[in-house]
């Protein structure tokens, strides 16, 4: 990829202004980034030695106590410790926050890219009573669903008073943040290897739209009015045909990459600002199509997962599926597809 010599932020020439009028959108963000990265380093390093700073501090006022008394060491604040506050978060041990950042970043690969209340979900009680089934009943279902997730991710040690402090919940979603770029951010460099393209067709974002908008979903009405569809999308399918086919859907190597890919949104984020795609309301239509699939026993949708258990876990014995036969507008188009399922089941 070109260099643009303007937008390096760590260039040895002071006298070159690192940005003019011919600085591309492409190098400010990666300028920003790595001004960001920067400003993250010196902040972890303005901790440590305020840490290190605390401890001599503690440990002067030690050597001055009664010396018939024990010594008495710094009592450094674990993150399940009740003295565990918010006002004093370099108390934690980075080690820790390390810990929940890397939970972020698994989350993210495993469970989906945003929160539904973003860190405030982690002061919404749990509900020991959470049928995984009613997940996708209504909004609080659905904030339950991710809490437990989040629960399963984490330790046992953060189960506590740990959970609601400021630390955890900052330095998951941090995790989840760092995640989601990174991951955005491989995706679109390999975009036209993954899904067979010219690579000149990748950028700008106006080119992606006009070239690949009718892979990923648009359609027009009778009045000609576009949107961009969940379930009649080329990508999401093997062998497309032009329709939804519960058959083939989701089967296509292709839609691992994402619709976002290979849209004219520039970066991923819940809503598209060019699209106007709703890409978490996507992802969890997605996710209750399949669950809702899998937990009727459908045999298109356990098909699904045993496809892909044998692409991306082969001889895997511990399947969600295992055991199973494989024998037999947005939100509205989902319901209408699994209402289509109830009514079969209630023909039989």
């Amino acid at each position: 990829m070109p260099s643009d010599s303007r937008s390096n932020a760590g260039s040895d020439d002071e006298n070159t202004p690192l940005f003019d009028e011919n600085t591309t959108p492409r190098s400010l963000r990666r300028a920003a980034r790595e001004l960001q990265a920067s400003l993250n380093s010196e902040r972890s390093l303005t901790q440590n030695l305020r840490r290190k700073f605390e401890d001599v501090s503690n440990a002067s006022q030690d050597d001055d106590n009664d010396t018939s008394s024990p010594h008495r060491k710094r009592r450094r604040t674990r993150a399940g410790s009740e003295d565990c506050s918010d006002s004093d978060e370099a108390s934690v041990q980075e080690a820790e926050t390390d810990e929940v950042r890397r939970l972020g970043r698994r989350f993210v690969i495993l469970h989906g890219p945003w929160l539904r209340r973003k860190e405030l979900i982690f002061e919404v009680e749990l509900n020991e009573d959470y049928d995984e089934e009613d997940r996708f009943k209504d909004s609080n279902t659905m904030v339950q669903g991710q809490l437990h997730e989040i629960r399963g991710l984490l330790p046992e040690k953060y189960h506590g008073d740990a959970f609601t402090k400021k630390w955890l919940s900052k330095s998951f979603t941090e995790g989840m943040d760092s995640q989601r770029s990174n991951t955005a951010t491989r995706l679109r460099k390999l975009a036209a290897a993954i899904f067979g393209v010219n690579a000149l067709h990748m950028s700008p974002s106006t080119t992606r739209q006009e070239k690949f908008r009718d892979m990923i979903g648009w359609t027009t009405n009778q009045h000609g009015r576009g949107s961009y569809s969940a379930l009649k999308v080329e990508i999401l399918h093997k062998d497309y045909s032009g329709a939804y086919d519960r058959e083939k859907v989701f089967l296509n190597p292709s839609l691992m990459a994402a619709i976002w890919c290979l849209s004219g949104d520039d970066s991923l984020q819940q809503r598209g600002a060019t699209t106007g795609i709703d890409y978490m309301t996507l992802y969890e239509d997605y996710l209750k199509l399949i669950t809702n699939g899998l937990h009727r026993d459908r045999a298109e949708f356990i098909n699904i997962i045993q496809r892909w258990d044998e692409v991306v876990f082969p001889g895997t014995e511990t399947s969600i599926v295992v055991g199973h036969s494989s024998s037999g507008d947005t939100e509205n188009e989902v319901d209408r597809e699994i209402g289509r399922m109830d009514d079969e089941e209630g023909s039989q």
